[in-house]
């Protein structure tokens, strides 16, 4: 009896944690014109449904792993989990829906060093620090 009211107050804890989250810290290149995008509009650019930047510039994506801030934002914006997201971008890809899948970075600071680099990109990032790197701005989510 003990076991199953430790067990049952730990997943609580679990979810109350993975809830408390923030939804989505999205971050893009300094050179994308948008500052700020619907979560319609996350679901539509993460889909590969829109694939162009206002400006006509190609749309790259990537998605920091780390933590549970990635289960956060599969379940809350994209409505998938992990796996069913990956399933679904292997699909388009091997369908000729898509030229490119998007990247998996496994730490938010391989997330920043992308973003920089790359024209075009957007990434969920787990952890936003307080001072982004040259190159990379926060896009506020709006709903």
């Amino acid at each position: 009896m003990q076991i199953q009211v430790v067990k049952f107050l730990m997943l609580t804890l679990t979810i109350l944690s993975i809830s408390s989250l923030r939804v989505a810290e999205i971050v893009v290149h300094e050179s994308a014109l948008e500052d700020q995008l619907t979560t319609n509009d996350l679901k539509l650019i993460f889909f590969g449904t829109k694939t162009h930047w206002q400006d006509g510039q190609p749309i790259t994506l990537c998605i920091d792993q780390s933590g549970e801030e990635a289960i956060v934002f599969y379940k809350k914006v994209l409505n998938k989990n992990i796996r069913a997201y990956k399933r679904y971008w292997t699909k388009r890809l091997f369908s000729g829906n898509a030229s490119t899948i998007p990247r998996y970075l496994n730490t938010s600071a391989k997330v920043l060093e992308y973003v920089s680099k790359k024209e075009g990109a957007i990434c969920f990032i787990a952890r936003l620090p307080e001072i982004l790197p040259e190159g990379v701005k926060k896009i506020k989510i709006i709903d």
